[in-house]
């Protein structure tokens, strides 16, 4: 790895954040920046024992605050102080998407801010087995993120042309032209095989689809 790439600020440590929600469990903390504001991005709540269901409102959620310092003076929309339980909720379960969470923001050219998190996809099953990689375009009024109207789903599951709802399609292999396995099968501009000769084609994203 480059060296150039790792600084350090200094040998001192901030506690930044603090929550008494549940079990006090707060983790996957993510520090974001745009235009002056550093964005702390939290996961909360039950992330994992999730057979039986925990308590509603209890299971795994995104929350964010923000400050113009890195090492402190996070708070949220409200004002409340991150390190006495302070944070706005940016994602939650909704629809099938159960308890997201443990993400963090990207910045892709084209497209925008992206929030990425994994989730358990209810139409999949109930546990970790049906858990699913999620991301959502953010809009920023006010300087403050939230899912984009556009992408109150997550755009991860199979490609559809009506909606961007979780679904399976299965294709069958009808020719030699079928992608193998792993393979691409989908996504805007491509113009390869739409079919799989093994698996079936799962909508990652509006640019790809893939055979597994």
């Amino acid at each position: 790895m480059d060296s150039g790439l790792l600084k350090t600020a200094g040998t001192s440590s901030y506690q930044i954040a603090w929550t008494s929600f549940g079990n006090g469990a707060m983790e996957g903390a993510f520090i974001y920046y745009r235009s002056g504001y550093y964005y702390l991005f939290t996961s909360w709540g039950n992330c994992c024992q999730l057979v039986p269901r925990p308590a509603a409102g209890t299971e795994y959620h995104m929350r964010v605050c923000r400050s113009t310092s890195a090492t402190g003076g996070f708070k949220d929309k409200n004002g409340v102080d991150c390190k006495s339980s302070g944070g706005t909720t940016i994602l939650e379960s909704h629809d099938y998407v159960y308890a997201p969470g443990h993400g963090g923001v990207i910045d892709v050219p084209g497209v925008g801010s992206v929030l990425y998190y994994h989730y358990v996809n209810n139409n999949q099953g109930t546990n970790q087995a049906a858990t699913y990689f999620g991301w959502n375009v953010l809009d920023w009024p006010s300087d403050w993120p939230v899912i984009s109207t556009g992408t109150s789903t997550p755009t991860t599951t199979t490609k559809t042309t009506t909606s961007r709802a979780a679904q399976t399609t299965t294709t069958a292999a009808t020719s030699g032209n079928c992608a193998s396995l792993y393979g691409q099968c989908g996504g805007q501009g491509f113009t390869g095989a739409a079919c799989c000769s093994s698996g079936t084609c799962k909508y990652s994203n509006d640019w790809y689809s893939q055979c597994l």
